[in-house]
């Protein structure tokens, strides 16, 4: 067998590069892990928003409907919305039932 300079038999890892490789093993499982919690909820917020305002398949698309529905609600609950007192009450007791009983 050879070894290297330091004593080490070739293809051995030094202490230093063994926990180099072991701390991103770490991040990595956690970046796995952080990716996997961030698809899910973009995938609650895909189903809790109505059809019109998902978007296409891409994230930010998503993330634009949520803005424009949540643009949208606040208008009804100004007087720029037409509807009459009740239909505002209603839009938010709905809305307020999708994120609360999901």
């Amino acid at each position: 067998m050879s070894h290297s300079r330091r004593g080490r038999k070739a293809g051995e890892l030094s202490l230093t590069d063994r926990k180099t490789q072991v701390g991103r093993s770490v991040a990595t499982e956690r970046e796995k892990r952080r990716l996997a919690k961030m698809n899910e909820a973009y995938q609650d917020l895909r189903c809790t928003l109505p059809e019109q305002y998902r978007g296409c398949d891409t994230k930010l698309d998503l993330l634009r409907g949520a803005v424009e529905y949540i643009r949208h609600l606040q208008k009804c609950l100004t007087n720029d919305y037409e509807g009459t007192s009740a239909e505002r009450v209603g839009y938010v007791q709905s809305f307020t039932h999708i994120i609360y009983n999901e």
